[in-house]
């Protein structure tokens, strides 16, 4: 077994736990220090890739037949759900913030996406997904109904892949990293947890997740299928507790005496298996019995201790660094994957482990390193084929600018080419030196513009750009560049707000140009710009104002880069200069590493509004793409699935079809919908209107409003995808969240809640007014700055209204929410829809528009949308 340690930040300055390489020394208070040495240590400072990275090996061992496991172990609050979930349990797609248990899913979808594409033969793949918890003693389900909610029979029997069977356990078929979240967050809000004085979410059970990996492929001489079968069990202990200090009492002081018995029994099957015992007491409790397997059986294992390296925390930490020493020391009859001495290479940060082809074949969007002869090795996310005409995008100076500024404008370039072909030209945006993560000086891209444009470009095998791009310092970087070069550097510039102090420099361009401007912002004058509008020939020229139409450039930016290369090119990018010699390019990740931020780069734009595909929806229907591409064929798991298509009569399926055929009414409005472009969704089969469904998916993150499950597709009634509308000319959009989460605090039915206010992308809200009393004036609790949150304790659901001011210089009309507390789960939250249409009727001060909030019904429909006349 191997055994890995993760070292908890502390805000206490004299940490007692040090860490050099492969060692943990532990020292308290003048006592000798002791020396702990593992197969790898993660310091403080570590981050979820570097976790990851040293456990991914292991996992793919799965697809080969191997059963393996991860358990996360240590005291309560020292960080071992962060580690499996993310931060706070909280289950994201974000690269940055995902833990083991959702990028373990991701890694073997991906795998077998690639398996499945490069067999020779035919191959195919079923995962399957179980969810338990050890609580009081006792196995349950996570993905029944709590009402229904029995203890499980655990069996004796070994079962076909060498684990014990659980019976009456629910398996889920998954097939994306999406579909295994919802599965772990309906799990999650089952799982039994309390607030502690050592951990306001104190995990009281044990949990264990555990994806079913079945790979079938037929003989070719018999017709016989042949089955491989494993799993991997993701383990997330509950921490050992001190009751005098954590204050449990009551139901959670029992609680706490049963989790210290299952480590205890823990413990004492690693004493037995370590010093080689004929006898290992796996009987003693039912988590020793459900871990039997990877307990000095034949799982590959990691053994991950959590501490704490506060000096308040001495004895656990001591524990947990004795129990891991001990742990290294269990022999499972599989041999491990690295040897103790190897220790593995540190993931490249331009890589996403688990990441896919991208499912517009012709866009190929990935990431890649060009290389430099001076300024080494630039980032760069790349779309399309390099031998086409380039475009080059260059970010400005902000401490978080990178790349990715660029993602939404490319993303509509590469949809205004369609997505049956391969665009006519390919998109480079480059992460300058010092920026997102390209090394080197932050200066280059002030100082020496044109030697590193012309050096990215030489790497691409160009010696010409189509266009050349920027933003900020970006664009006068590239200004500069193309005076010093001339049209030989590029055949059209572009840029949105340069930084430029001589504007009459640049009269010897002879590039047709594009310039935006936003009148509103004082660190870019549009004075300059309306100077270089007059000095630069050929300007194409775009002012706006930020608080009239803040998300101008995701509306218009594209638009007008095409205008302005067909207006100057009567055949655009056909005269634009293709490769000429062969790239200098390290390839990197593909469509996952495109989308996703990294380190110190930022997660939106301000220029645009927020992506109705955001990046999480994006990985998402890669993931389907891939599921879609492995069902290929005939389905060697067609005996095995219960599906309501099969177990369907066919009088039943007529009369279903009928009744569809014969419904014009959209199930969310309630209104007559269009033939010619209503939709209906799969699998949930619920109709929608156009106008529903365009604003509804976008809102509910492409779940049914209907049935808030999952979508895998939507298809019009008539057979084809649906080009559903955008939004009316002039009108703006966004998306607020609101909500709360909860926690028990006493056996009173008291719960700990906090009520919040967010905008989806960039902050638009000056202030909110928390009303917990709104039948009585001036009871609100103002609160002025980011995050908006109010936190009370009260043992009964109450109201809550939030009044929400805009930013001063939108002119907006006050929006207040009506909501009502929800203590059933810990995080309850909505998505509103938020339309600022302009209306020139509208009086000097308006009445603030009121939304209330009614869906407490979870079977009612979620289609949120408020309209504010501006």
């Amino acid at each position: 077994m191997q055994c890995f340690v993760r070292v908890r930040p502390t805000a206490d300055a004299c940490g007692i736990v040090g860490v050099s390489g492969r060692t943990v020394t532990l020292s308290n208070e003048g006592d000798c220090a002791c020396a702990f040495t593992f197969d790898r240590v993660f310091g403080p400072c570590s981050t979820q890739e570097e976790v990851f990275a040293a456990v991914a090996p292991l996992l793919l061992r799965a697809l080969g037949g191997h059963n393996t496991t991860v358990f996360a172990y240590g005291q309560t609050a020292s960080g071992k759900t962060h580690t499996m979930l993310g931060p706070d349990g909280t289950l994201t797609l974000s690269p940055a913030r995902m833990g083991v248990i959702p990028r373990a899913a991701r890694l073997l979808f991906s795998a077998i996406d690639a398996e499945t594409a490069t067999a020779t033969g035919r191959v195919q793949f079923q995962v399957r997904a179980t969810f338990l918890e050890v609580y009081n003693g006792s196995v349950f389900d996570l993905l029944s109904r709590r009402e229904a909610r029995t203890q499980l029979r655990v069996c004796d029997a070994i079962d076909a892949v060498g684990g014990i069977e659980v019976l009456g356990a629910t398996e889920r078929v998954v097939e994306t990293t999406a579909q295994v979240l919802d599965v772990l967050a309906l799990g999650a809000k089952q799982r039994a947890t309390a607030s502690t004085d050592l951990n306001l979410h104190s995990s009281r059970s044990h949990a264990i997740f555990t994806l079913h990996v079945e790979k079938r492929v037929p003989a070719p001489r018999d017709g016989r299928t042949r089955c491989f079968v494993s799993k991997v069990n993701l383990v997330d202990l509950a921490g050992s507790e001190d009751v005098r200090r954590s204050g449990a009492a009551g139901v959670a002081f029992a609680e706490a005496v049963q989790i210290n018995v299952d480590l205890l029994a823990l413990h004492r099957v690693l004493d037995a298996v370590s010093a080689g015992a004929a006898f290992a007491p796996y009987r003693d409790s039912a988590l020793t019995r459900l871990l039997r397997d990877s307990l000095g059986g034949t799982a590959q294992a990691v053994f991950f201790a959590h501490v704490s390296p506060a000096p308040a925390d001495a004895v656990e930490t001591a524990s947990t660094l004795r129990r891991a020493a001990q742990a290294k020391s269990v022999r499972n009859d599989s041999a491990a994957v690295h040897s103790r001495d190897e220790t593995p290479a540190e993931a490249d940060p331009a890589t996403v482990a688990g990441d896919y082809a991208d499912p517009v074949t012709g866009w190929d969007r990935r990431t890649c390193y060009l290389e430099t002869s001076t300024n080494g090795r630039i980032f760069a996310r790349v779309a399309g084929d390099l031998r086409r005409p380039a475009l080059l995008l260059v970010h400005g100076s902000g401490p978080e600018n990178s790349s990715i500024w660029w993602n939404e404008l490319t993303t509509q370039l590469l949809e205004s080419a369609g997505r049956d072909s391969k665009p006519p030209f390919c998109i480079v945006q480059i992460d300058c030196p010092g920026y997102g993560r390209s090394q080197g000086d932050r200066q280059t891209v002030r100082s020496y513009a044109a030697a590193l444009f012309t050096e990215c470009l030489s790497a691409l095998g160009h010696s010409q750009a189509y266009l050349l791009m920027g933003s900020s310092q970006g664009c006068a970087s590239a200004f500069d560049a193309a005076r010093e070069r001339g049209p030989a550097l590029c055949r059209f510039l572009a840029g949105m707000d340069p930084v430029v102090h001589e504007p009459l420099r640049f009269t010897s361009l002879r590039q047709p140009t594009l310039l935006v401007y936003d009148t509103e912002d004082a660190g870019h004058p549009v004075s300059v710009g309306r100077v270089l509008r007059r000095v630069l020939p050929g300007c194409h020229y775009y002012e706006y104002a930020r608080s009239k139409d803040p998300f101008w450039c995701g509306s218009n930016l594209c638009r007008a880069l095409l205008d302005l290369f067909s207006k100057h090119d009567t055949k655009p990018f056909a005269s634009g200069e293709e490769a000429t010699t062969a790239p200098k390019v390290v390839t990197g990740g593909r469509v996952l590493a495109w989308m996703a931020p990294y380190g110190r780069e930022w997660e939106r734009n301000d220029g645009w509004p927020p992506v109705e595909e955001a990046a999480e929806e994006q990985q998402a229907r890669c993931e389907q793409e891939a599921a879609k591409r492995a069902r290929c064929g005939a389905d060697l798991f067609a005996d095995d699935d219960e599906r309501e298509e099969e177990s369907e009569s066919d009088e039943a399926r007529v009369a279903r079809l009928s009744a569809e055929v014969a419904q014009t009414a959209c199930d969310v409005c309630g209104r007559e919908a269009d033939p010619a472009s209503r939709v209906r969704l799969s699998p949930c089969r619920h109709l929608l209107c156009a106008y529903c469904c365009c604003w509804s998916l976008g809102v509910n993150r492409n779940h049914c409003p209907v049935a808030r499950c999952p979508l895998e597709c939507v298809v019009s009634v008539e057979g084809h995808v649906p080009k559903l509308p955008r939004a009316p000319a002039g009108e703006s959009r966004f998306v607020l969240e609101f909500g709360n989460t909860a926690s028990r605090v006493d056996d009173a039915g008291r719960h700990a809640v906090t009520a919040f206010v967010a905008c989806a992308g960039s902050c638009l809200i000056r202030w909110v007014a928390f009303d917990i009393n709104p039948s009585y004036p001036k009871s609100a609790v103002r609160v002025q700055s980011h995050p908006f949150e109010l936190s009370r304790t009260m043992a009964d659901a109450f109201p809550c209204d939030m009044l929400v001011e805009w930013r001063a210089d939108l002119h907006w009309p006050q929006l207040r929410i009506g909501y009502t507390i929800q203590h059933a789960v810990p995080s309850f939250r909505r998505r509103l829809l938020v339309r600022v249409m302009p209306d020139t009727r509208r009086a000097t001060r308006q009445a603030p528009v009121r939304y209330l909030w009614s869906d407490r019904d979870l079977g009612q429909p979620t289609v949120s949308w408020v309209a504010l006349p501006v």
